[in-house]
């Protein structure tokens, strides 16, 4: 998938987690911050890519290596709750208990928070093209036959899949007005109870329809892929049908 696909992703799961907090009124991660957290970890395998080495299959120095495992996006998210971690440490130090237990599960929030992030990359990127790679190393370093096992490489969506763009840039887009509602409503409770079910209903609607799109989906080659999609460019409307093609000539530059 493209990086959008993947930033739209982790705005999604933020959007969910600050409406779980909203249903429940447990007082967690601020919107905004937890959508900023999402969306960064979730491009954040794709750090790789910078690099700029796509014809290699080698995990340490190719695109789609050891930054496209389990083991990394872990690795990262335990590194980045230090910090809080350590401020926390200080908080109890220095301010009262009760302020130190008030926030005392925001880590484990903040964790699950960044690893279901980058994990969303990893599973967008399984029902891809195997293209050089074969897969991604999702399980890093287990090696089989000695060479890394790679999983995925299905051809069952493409580089890119505007279907599934579109379902997210419109999940995205209404969960976060919704959510933006919820500043003028402080005091009425039970319509921002209503209104955070809704941004949970539309997710996993979204959901549900990104998996049909995936499972109904499957290519014999990249032009089949780039016939299917050129179809569906041409159904979008003129402005999002002329970035979309723009944006398909960028990425088959890319692969090729």
């Amino acid at each position: 998938m493209t990086p959008p696909d993947h930033f739209l992703t982790g705005l999604s799961i933020g959007a969910v987690y600050s409406s779980v907090c909203g249903i429940f009124s447990l007082k967690r991660i601020p919107y905004f911050i937890a959508f900023t957290l999402c969306a960064l970890f979730a491009i954040l395998p794709d750090i790789d890519a910078f690099r700029g080495v796509y014809s290699s299959p080698d995990p340490f120095i190719g695109h789609r290596g050891i930054t496209h495992s389990l083991l990394f996006v872990t690795l990262v998210s335990i590194i980045s709750i230090l910090p809080y971690l350590a401020g926390r440490a200080i908080t109890r130090y220095y301010k009262s208990e009760k302020t130190y237990e008030e926030k005392k599960l925001l880590w484990i929030d903040l964790f699950l928070l960044l690893l279901f992030a980058g994990v969303s990359h990893l599973i967008l990127d399984i029902p891809q093209p195997p293209g050089i790679w074969g897969g991604i190393p999702l399980f890093f370093p287990l090696k089989i036959n000695g060479q890394f096992a790679r999983i995925g490489g299905w051809n069952k969506i493409g580089w890119y899949d505007y279907r599934i763009t579109w379902i997210l840039f419109i999940t995205v887009s209404v969960s976060i007005v919704t959510l933006i509602l919820m500043i003028f409503l402080k005091k009425n409770i039970f319509i921002k109870k209503i209104l955070y079910m809704s941004v949970l209903i539309i997710s996993a609607i979204s959901y549900i329809l990104i998996t049909s799109t995936i499972a109904n989906s499957s290519y014999k080659n990249s032009k089949e892929w780039n016939e299917s999609q050129s179809k569906y460019i041409d159904t979008l409307p003129e402005c999002f049908r002329k970035a979309a093609v723009h944006g398909r000539t960028y990425i088959l530059r890319i692969i090729k």
